[in-house]
């Protein structure tokens, strides 16, 4: 088990010395609307997983629809370059469906361009791994047992971010084992209120309870609102909600 965390550029030597394994970063830094950028922003930095996947100028359907193929290519082969392992695709106002486009329109449009980025990405090692979202931030690919489902009929894994699953149920109680019914390709850890988790947190302890059950044994990253001087507090709850994997 491998434990990151969301955060800054800026930020990421702090989290490295508070002792993650690695940090996830934006995928917008690596700026692959310009097809003349050749910096790599994450040169000395362990960065294992990126998300913010598209810069969010573009949009994948209705009339406003932009042309994805580039950026797509450019990132995920500069995401290589910089040692990339895993790239999450949230990005829910791109993906969002506005005015008269159809949902199914909506769904349609993300699930070729993630299969376009897999396809991509398979030539570089590097896994594709979409998350669901909520209702409060988009209204494409926000149930996560459903759009999992979708993804997998393009050969696309997908990230299991707890934050998402907790704020679109509601305060309802979750049932971990239909919500993640296979094993996911990347984490994303975070409570309800996306505050500084707490190992005894019981959506989080069910949610690492289920990915055990399912042998998930890879990163895990925490997405919250963690300042540089709490990212210790945060690495022993998630130490501790996965001890023994």
């Amino acid at each position: 088990m491998k434990f990151g965390i969301c955060c800054s550029i800026e930020n990421a030597p702090d989290a490295v010395a508070a002792g993650y394994d690695y940090v996830e970063l934006g995928t917008f830094s690596l700026q692959g609307l310009d097809p003349a950028y050749t910096a790599n922003p994450f040169a000395g930095l362990p960065v294992e997983a990126t998300n913010l996947f598209f810069d969010g100028r573009l949009r994948l359907n209705g009339s406003n629809r932009t042309p994805v193929a580039d950026y797509i290519r450019r990132s995920v082969e500069r995401a290589a370059n910089a040692g990339i392992k895993v790239m999450v695709i949230g990005s829910g106002g791109v993906r969002k469906v506005e005015g008269d486009t159809p949902a199914a329109a909506g769904l349609e449009a993300f699930l070729r361009a993630a299969e376009l980025a897999q396809m991509i990405a398979s030539n570089y090692g590097i896994q594709i791994a979409p998350e669901s979202l909520n209702a409060l931030e988009t209204n494409v690919g926000i149930d996560l047992p459903d759009f999992i489902q979708d993804l997998a009929t393009v050969g696309v894994g997908y990230t299991l971010d707890t934050y998402h699953v907790l704020v679109q149920e509601d305060g309802k109680a979750v049932d971990w084992a239909i919500q993640i019914p296979f094993a996911p390709i990347h984490v994303h850890l975070g409570g309800r209120r996306r505050d500084v988790p707490t190992a005894d947190d019981p959506h989080l302890i069910a949610a690492a309870a289920r990915l055990r059950d399912l042998g998930y044994n890879d990163r895990v990253s925490y997405e919250g609102s963690a300042k540089p001087d709490e990212y210790g507090t945060v690495l022993a709850a998630m130490r501790s909600l996965f001890a023994g994997f």
